[in-house]
């Protein structure tokens, strides 16, 4: 399901994620003057052969909505002809320094745009550059663009693979460059406790609702998985309803993810994600498990106020060779049926 997202502008944390062995250089902003600031970081991260990402190295600071900010990063020190694995950090180095020590550079400028619909807006431009000797860079790579980014998402920017200089050699799978970005907590209100009372309404054929609740209670920019007791569909619907059970079972089930933050105006600003899944299971076995649409909306409302959030159809389809008569239709069982989400957050501190 793809829910329509809007949200007014937020407070932001930009973080430019390189996965890396690394060095890095010191991190320039503009004047941050601004009312609306982020946190931009820039880290280095590492991806080894045998599984897993490790942080190596990260560098930062404060920037307003609207000024631009740079920094640049490194991987692997060159000396001579050899290639030294792994990396050091901090900021007594400048950027001309790193490029005369490492063998990759990423330089990367940003600039923070306004935010909306839930989004943190960020034009970026970044270079990459390899030394074959030290301190002799040439243009491997590079673009300008703009991307809207939700919470805790990857925007990836550039990609080395195991066969590139200082990354198989040096014990790492891959290296490559993302975006990430997070909102800035507001000291008055970090400690704020928010509330979540979310019912998810199934409307049946005859009119009549079976409804089943959610209800968690976390701290404001804390995101909490969200799920519900399953829907049993009845064998009963026939096959003109989409639905043909014969004798066995199914059931629908929504779940998720939901986030809120309480903003200066003491409105609250929430991030839900959900699913809607079609489980199956026949002569007591777990037959399978279909996706059936996936979204999100960011909302703003006051504590209190409850809010409905109706879910497209869905529009998937079940049939089991193995099982004659069994077919779930839900693009006909919905044809007179309706989903929705009806959500109140109050304050709990």
């Amino acid at each position: 399901m793809a829910f329509f997202a809007h949200s007014p502008g937020r407070r932001i944390v930009i973080a430019a994620s390189i996965l890396a062995a690394a060095i890095v250089a010191d991190f320039v902003a503009a004047d941050d003057s601004g009312t609306e600031k982020v946190d931009v970081l820039l880290t280095l991260w590492a991806t080894p052969v045998g599984g897993g990402t490790e942080a190596r190295a990260t560098v930062g600071g404060p920037i307003s909505v609207g000024h631009p900010g740079n920094a640049m990063v490194g991987n692997s020190i060159l000396k001579a002809s050899n290639l030294v694995c792994g990396g050091v950090s901090g900021s007594g180095s400048g950027p001309s320094e790193l490029e005369k020590r490492v063998a990759d550079v990423w330089r990367v400028s940003y600039r923070m745009l306004p935010s909306d619909s839930g989004l943190s807006n960020v034009e970026l431009t970044w270079e990459h550059l390899h030394a074959h000797t030290p301190g002799v860079l040439e243009h491997v790579a590079g673009d300008t663009h703009a991307v809207g980014l939700k919470e805790g998402e990857h925007h990836v920017l550039d990609y080395l693979g195991a066969g590139e200089p200082g990354v198989g050699e040096c014990g790492y799978r891959n290296v490559y460059v993302a975006v990430t970005a997070k909102p800035v907590e507001d000291p008055a209100l970090a400690d704020a406790m928010l509330a979540y009372d979310l019912w998810w309404q199934h409307s049946d054929l005859d009119g009549s609702k079976r409804n089943s609740r959610f209800q968690a209670t976390g701290r404001q920019g804390r995101k909490l998985d969200l799920s519900f007791s399953a829907l049993p569909l009845s064998s009963g619907e026939g096959d003109a309803r989409g639905v043909e059970l014969n004798g066995f079972q199914a059931s629908l089930l929504i779940s998720g993810s939901i986030r809120g933050r309480v903003r200066p105006d003491g409105s609250v600003e929430v991030s839900l994600d959900a699913r809607r899944d079609l489980h199956t299971d026949l002569a007591g076995k777990q037959a399978g498990s279909s996706s059936c649409g996936a979204g999100d909306k960011t909302i703003s409302l006051r504590p209190g106020e409850p809010v409905s959030i109706v879910l497209p159809k869905p529009a998937c389809r079940f049939i089991d060779d193995g099982q004659p008569g069994f077919s779930i239709d839900l693009a006909k069982l919905y044809a007179d049926r309706e989903d929705s989400l009806v959500l109140t957050v109050t304050r709990a501190r």
